[in-house]
């Protein structure tokens, strides 16, 4: 591990503080000395050895602790050392003892910035009241303070006044070259540095800097040479000492860093750069644990220092403490964001949390500025990819791949990419190149499998796999695949022994486990597809994948509630993942639960504000519950993101439209035709409903002529004229129309629309029949066979109907919605199987209201069971409680059960509202009998 050094002059800066802060022995009353005594610690001060100083003045007799001058001498002494406290409180005495407030003025305004009371030190350094001397001292301190309240102009004009007056101070030049760069001028930093050196050249202060400066311009070895001479002068510096230490862990010399940091730690044990210094050591050697506990004992003083932020960052990394990682590095590039390395650190640690899009934005500035490596381009690659962007990632691997040709991983990588964009021969040739290199490349052998059981060619697969096993028989992932060749191939005994094979070999192997769990729900074993995912929480609790499959599982089986909670526990245990967040959203739009979709996409917008599909989901839940204004707001921001998604301009133009927007719309949707290089056909067909619905019949039916010119060999356009004249209830000319799209193309959805067209004409055995020309090339097509069964039973043709639905149960026994009509019909015909049917659905699908109603109505109709009949009529009208048959089901399962007034409140209620249904005969009929008969 690199030291990831980000700002020297920082380092610097901080050294001073932090050895203030620790204590070093500087504090305490002085005794001071004769005045010979003073002016050596004078001259000491100005050769840059401030803690000389200070012992010098130490050495002297007590008798001089009133001598103003020896406390103005000691306060520069602090000054020198970046201790503004000890500073202050001495030159406070000075002027208690009758030193003059101007000429102090500079040395307490100095001492105010060392505190970071930067507006306070310019009005004390004010250049009205700086007498002569110390005006350009006062000029420099100035610039401290501007440059300290990120005023970079005013620093300069400041530093320049000092130096026109007196071009040969060597603070001010020292200061000059800290402004320089600090602004990333180094020429002019180290230009200044130099002529510093030139007037002192055994200034201790001008030597750490120049070295500090050579780090970048001269390299390690040459700085190191600045930092031994700054020590031969003055040994006991312990921001030389720590400066040069600090290069020596850069130059991979421990044993001479070590020796360093001894010195140090001896006067302060926990010195927190030494302790920094010493744990960037541990780290480099694996030892992250040792590292952490070194950083920890420096008790937050380094929290505000970027290296250190990196190296906390770096450690949380290794150890897959990513929420930490994530801080720490986050910190690093907000601190210094033109870190190339705390930028590169930072979006790895984003793109192993899943969130590419902020991957790719931490990233962006390192491409713009030139500086991608093949690491870096893989990367950005990964990121793309995550995202699904595979033509985008495609790009930055074969990038990367063509700077360093050999390497197996991103070679890999770009075969990744290929597969995902369909490219397999692509990819199959670029893992072959990697075989030929390495023939027992376990990445190449996995992919290579991969790709063929991705593209279903299961037979190949199977030898790929096999392959993979010969050459790695220790392995499971071998087996794993191998089950899941089987398992394409419908060998299901075999695909279940090596998955079985699999999890003997590694039992926490958790894909594998869910491969069997999948097995299993494809053979209707539920419940012990259930054992098995739950196997995998017993040792990973917040397994993502996991609690997803269990979720869809649940929903397989219509249990709604464990559904949701499923998901929410996938959310609780994974808070910075989208996935599980985006399903729940998903989930409660799919049960019409509006309230729940929206208040957990309004959280997304919070936690993921720049995320698209975040966005997109909030959008739908907006639209779901009518808010079109605030749909039309989020699909703004959305093509804010992506300005050329085709498809999130669509999206907003159906929202301005359901907002009344239609002028924003129309804009909107011209606006898509012109992007270019992009599927048009979302628009165009949007365009021809929106036209029509606005009225403008010709303008839609020229969009359509466009869209069938650009598309001729698709039936696209004649399906959309059809749907317009469905939707304007003209079946004729839909019929016409679909007829049409029929000759190009008979597809599923052709012959359900035609079908529609022929029962709204009124001609339902041709209805009937195109489904059933459908049903004779697609024999399997159970939607279908369900549709024409549906067209009999709404016709009354009900052993027609009865028949078709018995075949849709005999490849489907578990379908709740045909046990249901079955049930129905039974119930028409007396039949004496309804109750057992229906109860079959009922315990199948028992949050259904259509079903429940059905049971209900049955045990109320038959009086088998009025009282739980009435039960469940209860339900399904509290959920349906616009469908007047179900209502009139409850008036007759109140009367059953004794309770007259309540079912003659439902009738009237029933039959005041609602002037045509099912059932409305037998409702008046039973109004008026209880208003007959009492009863």
């Amino acid at each position: 591990m690199s030291l990831h050094r980000l700002n020297r002059l920082a380092l610097t800066a901080a050294i001073a503080s932090l050895t203030a802060a620790s204590g070093v022995a500087l504090s305490g009353q002085p005794a001071f000395a004769q005045a010979a005594g003073i002016a050596k610690a004078e001259q000491l001060i100005n050769q840059g050895r401030a803690r000389e100083a200070v012992a010098e003045l130490r050495k002297s007799q007590r008798a001089g602790q009133n001598d103003p001058r020896a406390r103005i001498v000691l306060a520069r002494a602090y000054i020198e050392l970046r201790q503004g406290i000890p500073a202050q409180t001495e030159i406070e005495a000075a002027r208690r003892l009758g030193a003059s407030r101007d000429d102090t003025r500079h040395l307490y305004a100095e001492a105010l910035v060392l505190q970071g009371k930067f507006t306070d030190a310019l009005k004390e350094a004010d250049a009205t009241s700086i007498p002569t001397p110390f005006r350009a001292d006062a000029a420099r301190v100035r610039a401290m303070a501007q440059s300290g309240l990120k005023n970079p102009d005013a620093a300069n004009r400041e530093l320049s006044a000092a130096e026109a007056a007196d071009p040969g101070n060597v603070r001010v030049k020292l200061e000059r070259a800290r402004l320089e760069a600090g602004a990333k001028n180094i020429p002019a930093a180290v230009s200044a540095v130099d002529a510093a050196l030139k007037l002192q050249p055994t200034n201790v202060r001008a030597l750490m800097l120049k070295g500090d400066l050579s780090r970048g311009t001269e390299g390690l070895a040459k700085a190191l040479g600045y930092f031994n001479q700054a020590l031969q002068i003055d040994p006991g510096n312990f921001e030389a000492l720590i400066e040069r230490a600090a290069t020596y862990v850069d130059l991979r010399r421990e044993q001479e860093a070590r020796a360093d940091l001894k010195k140090v730690f001896a006067v302060v044990p926990d010195h927190p750069l030494g302790l920094y210094l010493e744990a960037v050591m541990r780290a480099r050697t694996g030892d992250y644990a040792g590292a952490q506990g070194l950083m920890t004992r420096t008790k937050g003083a380094l929290d505000k220092y970027p290296p250190a932020m990196l190296l906390q960052g770096a450690i949380a990394y290794e150890t897959n403490n990513l929420e930490q990682a994530k801080k720490y590095l986050g910190d690093a590039v907000a601190a210094s964001p033109n870190s190339a390395v705390a930028r590169r650190m930072y979006g790895a640690a984003l793109m192993r949390q899943g969130d590419a899009d902020g991957t790719i934005t931490t990233l962006k500035p390192l491409f713009d500025k030139g500086e991608a490596d093949p690491r870096l381009l893989s990367l950005m690659g990964s990121a793309y990819a995550r995202k699904g962007d595979f033509n985008t990632a495609q790009k930055y691997f074969e990038q990367a791949v063509a700077a360093e040709p050999n390497a197996e991983a991103l070679r890999t990588q770009l075969a990744m990419t290929r597969v995902a964009t369909g490219d397999n021969r692509g990819a199959t040739e670029d893992l072959q190149d990697v075989l030929r290199i390495d023939p027992k490349s376990l990445q190449a052998l996995m992919m290579t499998t991969l790709i063929d059981l991705r593209a279903s060619n299961f037979k190949v697969a199977e030898a790929s796999a096999k392959r993979l096993i010969a050459t790695y028989p220790k392995l499971p992932i071998g087996y794993n695949m191998l089950g899941a060749a089987y398992l394409g191939l419908n060998n299901l005994k075999s695909a279940e022994a090596n998955f079985r094979k699999s999890l003997e070999m590694k039992p926490d192997y958790h894909e594998a486990r869910r491969n069997l769990a999948q097995l299993l729900v494809a053979q209707k074993r539920f419940d012990e597809a259930r054992r098995e995912l739950l196997r995998v929480l017993d040792t990973d609790r917040g397994n993502l994948r996991t609690m997803l499959a269990l979720s869809n599982l649940a929903g397989q089986q219509n249990k709604t509630d464990e559904q949701l909670d499923w998901l929410r526990k996938a959310v609780g245990a994974n808070p910075q993942s989208l996935q599980p967040r985006l399903a729940l959203v998903q989930t409660y739009l799919k049960l019409g639960d509006k309230k729940g979709a929206l208040n957990e996409a309004t959280s997304l917008e919070r936690d993921f504000p720049q995320n698209s599909a975040a966005l997109e989901i909030l959008a739908s839940a907006h639209m779901a519950s009518n808010n079109y204004g605030d749909a039309v707001r989020v699909y703004n921001r959305i093509i804010g993101l992506l300005p050329d998604n085709v498809n999130a301009r669509v999206l907003l133009a159906r929202a301005q439209a359901a907002n009344k927007q239609i002028a924003d719309a129309r804009a909107t949707y011209q606006r898509a035709l012109t992007i270019k290089g992009q599927q048009l056909a979302p628009v165009l067909i949007d365009l021809v409903n929106f036209e029509a619905n606005q009225g403008n019949y010709s303008v839609a039916l020229g969009y359509a002529n466009q869209l069938r010119k650009e598309y001729p060999n698709q039936n696209v356009a004649d399906m959309t004229i059809g749907n317009i004249y469905m939707g304007a209830k003209d079946f004729g000319k839909a019929v016409a129309s679909y007829e049409t799209a029929k000759k190009v193309k008979f597809d599923r959805q052709v012959a359900v629309r035609l079908s529609q067209a022929y029962l709204g004409a009124n001609q339902p055995d041709k209805g009937i029949s195109v489904l059933r020309e459908w049903l004779a090339k697609n024999p399997n097509d159970v939607i279908i066979r369900v549709g024409v069964a549906d067209i009999y039973l709404a016709n009354k043709r009900y052993d027609a109907a009865l028949k078709e639905y018995q075949a849709v149960v005999r490849k489907q026994p578990k379908n709740a919605a045909i046990l249901n009509n079955i049930a129905f019909i039974y119930d028409l015909k007396n039949d004496s199987r309804t109750q057992i049917v229906a109860e079959g659905a009922y315990k199948l699908a028992p949050n259904s209201p259509e079903i429940a109603d059905t049971l209900g109505w049955h045990l109320i109709r038959t009086n088998k069971d009025p009282k739980r009949g009435l039960l469940l009529l209860q339900q399904a009208v509290q959920k349906r409680a616009d469908n007047p048959d179900m209502r009139f089901h409850l008036a007759a399962g109140y009367r059953a059960n004794g309770r007259t007034r309540d079912a003659v409140k439902e009738l009237e209620s029933l039959l005041a509202k609602y002037k045509s249904f099912d059932t409305l005969t037998q409702a008046r009929a039973m109004l008026s009998d209880i208003k007959s008969t009492g009863k």
